[in-house]
């Protein structure tokens, strides 16, 4: 990690901006939405020099994870130090290729049915097929629950709808 120099921290300071979400977002160059900047001749990860400034806790071979899910996010109360496992497991909800508007569920075309498949430990796992992808979707879900320690989206629905 660099030393965190007084210009370091004025540059950081001046290109990041307040949202109204909480997020403290790096203005400054990007790559893949993640902030970087030039540090004595190495591109370093924003987020990361934003963690490490507010806890002295150097990531070295660790993620920081983007609770918030926004890559451009500096905020140190939007930042965890997490394994690469956790961080796969917290995720912001189906990808942009999905279909069926559920994480983990696809249709399957022979059998003509939705079917639910993650990934845990570096390994895929099917989880069976069902008639709808609402079925599906909720299956994923509690899947994911009981197998995943950092899926914070899908815990965070389930107590919302244990508040109602």
């Amino acid at each position: 990690m660099p030393e965190l120099t007084d210009e370091l921290l004025a540059v950081m300071d001046a290109n990041s901006l307040v949202e109204d979400s909480g997020c403290i977002v790096w203005t400054g160059a990007k790559s893949r939405g993640y902030g970087n900047i030039k540090v004595s001749d190495a591109v370093m990860f924003t987020h990361r020099i934003s963690f490490y400034r507010s806890t002295g806790v150097d990531p070295k071979e660790f993620n920081v994870d983007h609770m918030c899910f926004n890559p451009a996010c500096l905020n140190p109360a939007h930042l965890r130090l997490v394994t690469n496992k956790q961080n796969q497991e917290n995720r912001s909800g189906a990808s942009k290729k999905n279909l069926s508007g559920f994480r983990g569920v696809s249709w399957h075309k022979g059998k003509s049915k939705w079917q639910v498949c993650i990934k845990h430990n570096g390994v895929g796992k099917h989880l069976g097929y069902f008639p709808t992808a609402a079925e599906a979707g909720a299956f994923a879900e509690s899947a994911r629950i009981s197998l995943f320690t950092h899926n914070d989206l899908d815990r965070n629905a389930t107590n919302r709808e244990e508040q109602r």
